[in-house]
């Protein structure tokens, strides 16, 4: 499957319409790398430097409100992310072209590239991380309880994503007599290098869904809340100054907020035990719920092997190949190494 096509200027225009005097005052139009499911752009309109983004199609309209909303009101209790400029209709998503569109602030800022990450987690990055989720959880706690976001709509709970992981890895691993798509990848002749990455690590996803399929999960870590989702390094941007916005609310929603800080941990942590506890302490610090030291590992693995399966389901999907079998590498050795130290 290919790209979207870059968002256009007149599309662009369209949108813009929706907002008082913009269409009319577009001085700076760059688009951005598209996706699979959004295309972006920069600009300046009315003296403001914005991006104009598009929402992921097939996500409910209620939910994509939620999340838009939860972004809109975080920004305006000042956390570091961007605004969320509302139409002329003081909505905060306008349909344009049988799509969902978003105004946003711009965000200055840059990525840390691979080789940099280290070292910033080292120097108090991780505590520094830590802390910007357990801030983002307790000021979208706050928002829900005074009613400012829309709705409760909840996007996921614990049992539910254990039990579509587990299923998602079993259906590549097969089972009994009838052989699934990993024999068959493993078998097949001139494999890519993203498959024979895949395959390197077929035998933990085996062990993963046989442990996560015997987990049993206590009640407290379903508690739901308001929650990014998807918090990963290409989600962070970081200023000189070392200030971090975070970016991308599009799978924000009301979900258990102990996975979606064991998730962030795993990926921006890894196996490290030492910026994970950093990052713990950074997210109690906050001063909202507690991080969920004691089951962390069987959180991580379900990242991982969650995150492993979507690549694996994806793969022929995979617009950068090179990239997916970075990230299918990243998944599969820290997966390995968190399973090492489960208990049995």
């Amino acid at each position: 499957m290919s790209t979207l096509d870059p968002l256009s200027r007149e599309t662009a225009l369209s949108v813009l319409g929706s907002y008082a005097g913009l269409a009319d005052d577009l001085t700076a139009f760059t688009p951005l790398p598209t996706g699979l499911y959004n295309r972006n752009a920069r600009l300046t309109a009315g003296g403001r430097d914005l991006v104009l983004k598009m929402l992921p199609a097939g996500r409910p309209a209620d939910a994509s409100l939620y999340a838009v909303t939860l972004q809109a009101r975080l920004a305006e209790a000042e956390f570091p992310c961007p605004g969320v400029l509302p139409n002329t209709a003081e909505h905060l998503i306008t349909p344009c072209g049988g799509a969902d569109w978003t105004l946003q602030d711009w965000a200055e800022g840059r990525h840390l590239a691979a080789p940099d990450r280290p070292a910033h987690l080292d120097g108090g990055g991780a505590r520094h991380l830590g802390g910007t989720l357990g801030s983002l959880h307790r000021q979208a706690g706050d928002l829900a309880g005074t009613g400012h976001l829309a709705g409760t709509v909840r996007t996921a709970d614990l049992a539910r994503i254990l039990a579509a992981t587990v299923d998602s890895a079993r259906a590549f691993l097969g089972g009994g007599l009838r052989p699934g798509p990993a024999l068959k990848l493993r078998l097949k002749p001139g494999k890519s290098d993203l498959e024979q990455e895949i395959c390197r690590w077929t035998p933990q996803l085996k062990t993963a869904a046989r442990v996560l399929a015997d987990w049993r999960p206590p009640a407290d870590l379903d508690t739901p809340g308001p929650g990014h989702g998807d918090i990963n390094w290409e989600n962070l941007l970081f200023a000189e100054d070392g200030r971090v916005t975070v970016l991308d609310f599009d799978n924000a929603g009301l979900m258990p907020t102990a996975y979606d800080a064991g998730a962030a941990c795993a990926v921006i942590c890894g196996a490290n035990p030492t910026w994970q506890a950093a990052f713990a302490d950074g997210y109690d610090d906050a001063g909202g719920a507690t991080f969920p030291r004691e089951n962390l590992p069987w959180l991580m693995v379900l990242k991982y092997t969650r995150s492993l399966a979507w690549q694996i389901r994806g793969r022929h999907e995979a617009a950068d190949r090179d990239l997916a079998r970075s990230w299918v590498a990243f998944l599969g050795e820290n997966l390995a190494a968190t399973l090492s130290g489960l208990k049995p």
